[in-house]
């Protein structure tokens, strides 16, 4: 008999890393929206993390900002909640999502990914 991975199984292989920045930043989204809604807090936390794992299945699909860095990383918004935008590095294997900020945030951008 041939041993295999059983389908449910493979929607827990995570092909992106998270640093503990993006970590750190997605758990403080998280803390921020649930002040008004946990539901909603949850909702946007799901859509983030589906976005990463959509980046990872297709690295190319963010576009540079050298406006804001000058870093080799690509940003994409977590839609649909697109003011949270996602920071990756497209080079990395497995795909290292950087940080997920709000849009707004420009003091983050010039502190340094």
């Amino acid at each position: 008999m041939e041993a295999r991975v059983p389908d449910k199984a493979l929607c827990c292989i995570s092909a992106y890393q998270l640093t503990p920045k993006a970590t750190r930043d997605i758990f403080d989204i998280w803390l921020w929206i649930a002040l008004d809604s946990v539901e909603s807090a949850d909702r946007v936390e799901i859509a983030i993390l589906e976005n990463c794992q959509m980046l990872a299945e297709m690295p190319k699909a963010g576009h540079l900002r050298i406006d804001l860095t000058k870093k080799a990383v690509l940003v994409w918004p977590a839609s649909p909640y697109d003011k949270y935008v996602i920071v990756y590095d497209p080079r990395s294997n497995p795909l290292r999502i950087l940080r997920v900020v709000h849009a707004s945030r420009r003091k983050v951008w010039r502190r340094g990914i």
